[in-house]
């Protein structure tokens, strides 16, 4: 890369429905790249332990947020050119105006899908499980997960950036999915 070349930061998304794996897949590329990940789950739960937790409706209130902090960590990170991993179920209905306003940077949009009924199935498994924190509310929510799934409301972003689409019912091979984004970090160099 030339010494004079300018960076513009890559942001690499990872979005889709709940339970469709996610947080799997962006660890395991966040890792096998060696880019920073931030996590909306994550950023949940640090509010949860800090300023507790009830009912879905306090989780829906965290969770704004929590979205409210990934957005701003989000631009304060492209502004200073760090190309990084963000994990999040968007909201299709949502997304286009927040992309709208983000800083320069290239975006690639890895939408982690599954069948619904796999998706679902690994809501329920998760949402019994004793390893999520009980902030997320996940059982009263099923109702809410079920519809968003039926009407693809967790689906591929309407904005105009590079897709790639990942089916984890089965194997996702992270190292090719590692290769594409070095190869896109590649590019976010200009002369």
């Amino acid at each position: 890369m030339p010494a004079d070349a300018t960076r513009i930061p890559l942001l690499v998304v990872v979005t889709g429905p709940p339970a469709a794996g996610k947080t799997t897949i962006a660890r395991g590329l966040a890792a096998e790249v060696g880019l920073p990940l931030l996590e909306k789950d994550a950023i949940k739960e640090q509010l949860y332990e800090t300023i507790g937790y009830g009912d879905r409706q306090a989780s829906r209130e965290i969770g704004a947020a929590a979205f409210a902090l990934l957005f701003d960590l989000t631009e304060r990170l492209l502004e200073a050119g760090i190309s990084f991993v963000l994990e999040a179920n968007f909201a299709v209905e949502t997304a286009e105006q927040w992309f709208a306003r983000l800083p320069p940077c290239r975006v690639l949009q890895l939408l982690v899908t599954a069948p619904d009924e796999i998706v679902l199935e690994r809501y329920r498994a998760r949402a019994s499980s004793e390893e999520r924190h009980p902030g997320h509310a996940d059982i009263e929510a099923l109702p809410e997960v079920e519809r968003s799934v039926a009407t693809g409301r967790r689906g591929a972003l309407a904005v105009p950036v590079r897709l790639l689409e990942l089916d984890t019912s089965t194997h996702v091979d992270v190292a090719s999915v590692a290769e594409l984004v070095r190869g896109e970090l590649q590019a976010s160099y200009a002369p």
